[in-house]
């Protein structure tokens, strides 16, 4: 029992020093009259509980998904807000912290579930979505550095260094990389590095 109520202990705290690196970026939405007090509240409100369900002793996906989802809710709704009042492209605490904060999420997610390439390819489409080439070619090598055995990973990596991170000599390495890792019955016919 003793163990028990020390580990709510430490989900609380963990979770209160979440929602306080939150801080700077809700007062921002604030000051700028984005979001009022209300909807502060609400938005505090639901990253609590998002945060609690993550730290469950079992962890779901669908949790993970379900808190991408409102955050990239918050920030369409930031952006179309901040549009309609006309303000200025600022370098403020708020302007980049629901990416930042969905990036986050996707590296949380992606290390209990390093096996799902369906999440894998759901991350790499926000990558790209939101302009992070950056962390697109990270979470490329990633993937397949814990799933080496996945040609369709291997391929959309080479892909993405040929075409998109125009660096052919990266798509060579991936390909060669590849095919020593998988198996030579599941190698795609084509590839792009010719």
């Amino acid at each position: 029992r003793g163990d028990h109520c020390f580990s709510v202990a430490a989900m609380t705290e963990a979770v209160q020093q979440q929602l306080e690196g939150q801080i700077d970026e809700l007062r921002d939405l604030l000051r700028r009259n984005i979001f009022d007090q209300d909807e502060i509240r609400h938005i505090i409100r639901r990253r609590k509980a998002f945060e609690y369900a993550l730290r469950r002793r079992q962890t779901r996906k669908e949790d993970f998904l379900a808190y991408i989802q409102y955050e990239l809710h918050v920030e369409a709704l930031r952006k179309k807000r901040k549009l309609a009042l006309n303000l200025q492209k600022k370098n403020t605490p708020s302007e980049f912290a629901i990416i930042k904060r969905v990036h986050a999420l996707f590296k949380r997610a992606l290390q209990k579930f390093k096996g799902d390439v369906r999440l894998w390819n759901q991350y790499f489409q926000f990558c790209r979505t939101s302009g992070g080439n950056k962390a697109l070619g990270k979470a490329f090598a990633t993937a397949v550095q814990y799933n080496p055995r996945e040609p369709g990973l291997w391929v959309n990596a080479a892909k993405w260094e040929f075409e998109e991170n125009v660096n052919i000599n990266a798509a060579r390495s991936e390909t060669k990389r590849r095919r020593n890792m998988v198996p030579k019955k599941t190698h795609p016919q084509h590839t792009h590095t010719h």
